[in-house]
């Protein structure tokens, strides 16, 4: 049976990767709210989703790591 390793998770999902993901989605949400003429509370909960899913992109990212036991 193949051994199941996480190592792609560990080479492909850097921290700074992880940040450069969130915060292009954030802009782009921000940008869209801003196309779309919704009101300015809109874009900051863009902004506010883009750095909850970095949290949770890193802490599912953690979970690869032997560190993490």
């Amino acid at each position: 049976m193949a051994d199941i390793s996480n190592e792609w998770v560990r080479k492909r999902a850097s921290p700074l990767i992880q940040f450069a993901f969130a915060v292009l989605l954030g802009w782009f949400g921000m940008g869209m709210c801003k196309l779309l003429h919704k009101p300015p509370g809109a874009e900051f909960f863009a902004a506010f989703l883009a750095i909850i899913l970095f949290c949770f992109i890193n802490i599912l990212v953690s979970f690869a790591y032997d560190s993490f036991l």
